[in-house]
C-alpha cells in the first residue's frame, strides 16, 4: 500500500490532480486558497500640504484618491486571495521647490512630529478606514532634514478595500506644524499579495 502511494505521488499527472483536488477541497472550506505570493506596488498620486509663513499647529487630513483600476491589481483581483502592505514611502518632489509661496529653503519633513496613513473605502454602505502605516513620535527619521520617509506598516489584509466598487483612498493624518511653504509629495506602497483560487 505504501509502495502504491509512492508511485502515485511520483507520477506528474496524478500529482497535479492530487494537488488540484486538495486545493478545491480547501476552497470549499474557506472560500480562498493561496497557492503562491508575489509583490506588487502602486505609485501614489501627487499631494500637497499647504504651507503658511507663520508657524501654526498642523490640523486636518489630506485625502489621496486611488484608482479602483490600479495597474498593479486591476487584472488580478479575481485570483488575489489577500493583499497586505509591506512598505510605504513618501517622497518630497523637486517641483515642491517652485510653488508660489516658496521661501527659498529646501523642503523637508521636519515640520512633522508623527504621521498616520489610513486606507478608506465604502464597504457595506459605510465608510471604512483601516490604519496601514505610521511614523510615531520620536522616530529617528524625524527632525533630520529628510525628503523621504519610510513608514512602519501594519500587517493587515486590505483586499476588501482595494476591491471596493467605489474605489479606495489614502488619508494622511499628521501632527506637528504647518510647513513654511507648500510641500508637494508622492510615494509608493508595496503589497505582498496571495495568488490562488477564490469562490467568494
Amino acid at each position: 500500500m505504501k509502495q502504491l502511494s509512492r508511485r502515485v505521488l511520483n507520477h506528474p499527472a496524478k500529482t497535479s490532480l492530487t494537488l488540484l483536488v486538495f486545493a478545491v477541497t480547501l476552497v470549499s472550506c474557506s472560500g480562498r486558497t493561496t497557492l503562491g505570493t508575489r509583490s506588487l506596488s502602486e505609485t501614489l498620486p501627487n499631494a500637497t500640504i499647504p504651507g503658511f509663513p507663520i508657524q501654526v499647529p498642523l490640523s486636518g487630513s489630506i485625502p489621496i484618491p486611488l484608482s479602483a483600476e490600479a495597474e498593479s491589481l486591476a487584472d488580478e483581483t479575481e485570483f488575489v486571495t489577500f493583499a497586505r502592505p509591506r512598505s510605504l514611502t513618501i517622497n518630497i518632489l523637486d517641483s515642491s521647490e517652485s510653488d508660489a509661496g516658496e521661501d527659498g529653503a529646501m523642503d523637508n519633513f521636519d515640520f512633522l512630529s508623527a504621521i498616520e496613513i489610513f486606507l478608506s473605502a465604502e464597504l457595506g454602505g459605510e465608510n471604512n478606514e483601516i490604519l496601514v502605516a505610521s511614523l510615531p513620535e520620536g522616530d529617528p527619521q524625524i527632525g533630520t532634514g529628510v525628503r523621504n520617509l519610510e513608514l512602519v506598516v501594519e500587517d493587515v489584509d486590505v483586499l476588501d478595500h482595494i476591491e471596493a466598487p467605489g474605489g479606495y483612498a489614502l488619508r494622511v493624518e499628521g501632527s506637528g506644524f504647518v510647513p513654511p511653504d507648500n510641500v508637494v509629495f508622492n510615494g509608493v506602497i508595496r503589497y505582498r499579495v496571495g495568488i490562488g483560487i477564490r469562490t467568494d
